[in-house]
């Protein structure tokens, strides 16, 4: 299995080869609030961002398996 990091300026983070095939991957980090709300905090809105900013990271590998990893 290959991996290959940053395969272009604006889109997805990793390129992994396995056997004869290959996939992308796109990273996106959690942003939490800062300071955390006192009446507790619902990760919700965070993840629903992250995987929309993935998405859009993806939209030129059409052609390939995709992942969003957060």
């Amino acid at each position: 299995m290959g991996v290959r990091a940053g395969i272009s300026g604006k889109g997805p983070d990793y390129l992994v080869t396995h056997g004869d095939g290959q996939f992308v991957l796109e990273v996106e980090e959690l942003v939490r609030p800062d300071p955390l709300p006192s009446g507790g905090y619902a990760p919700t809105d965070a993840i629903t961002a992250a995987l929309g900013s993935g998405k859009k990271q993806l939209r030129g590998c059409k052609h390939l398996p995709t992942g969003i990893v957060l």
